[in-house]
């Protein structure tokens, strides 16, 4: 596990299944195929360009990880910001925060990049710190799908209670 980089697939898997497990009760197990295989097509090419410019696979690897935990949680901290007191006290447009977001991200990225790329250390190093920190992820987010799972085969009739509980209260308009 030491000079593996298993952290690349599991960085990849997790946005999926996170997804699944936030909206298990609304969606079908089956909907995260489309997402994972879009996400793994994503970081094969992001992967196989990356190593036909670079020329060096760690230094590829750790780019390409940082480019899909960019690419993932852009949302996530643009949603964060807008909603925040900071933007709202400045009297920014929502177009303006993802816009500046958007400058501040790419800098990041530039940064990160370029210190990767001028980097003469053993990057493998950070191997097994990003495979605990992806490995986390993925089991945590695997244990509750599955805790979920098993709760809704062992009490599916209290699921078919509350659906009844909600058509009498008056119809869903969503």
């Amino acid at each position: 596990m030491k000079k593996y980089p298993f952290f690349i697939f599991l960085f990849t898997l997790y946005p999926s299944l996170a997804l699944l497990t936030w909206n298990f009760r609304e969606v079908d197990a089956s909907v995260i195929i489309r997402p994972l295989l879009f996400s793994i097509g994503i970081t094969a090419i992001l992967s196989l360009v990356g190593f036909s410019l670079i020329r060096s696979l760690p230094k590829t690897i750790l780019i390409s990880t940082i480019f899909i935990l960019f690419f993932f949680s852009f949302g996530h901290i643009s949603v964060s910001i807008e909603e925040s007191e900071f933007a709202s006290s400045l009297g920014l447009g929502s177009w303006l925060v993802i816009v500046i977001l958007s400058l501040i991200t790419l800098l990041i990225l530039f940064f990160l990049c370029r210190a990767i790329l001028k980097s003469n250390k053993n990057l493998t190093s950070v191997y097994p710190t990003l495979n605990i920190i992806a490995l986390f992820l993925v089991l945590s987010s695997g244990y509750l799908l599955v805790n979920r799972f098993f709760a809704r085969q062992i009490n599916p009739s209290s699921l078919q209670q509350t659906g009844l509980e909600e058509k009498a209260a008056g119809p869903d308009v969503y």
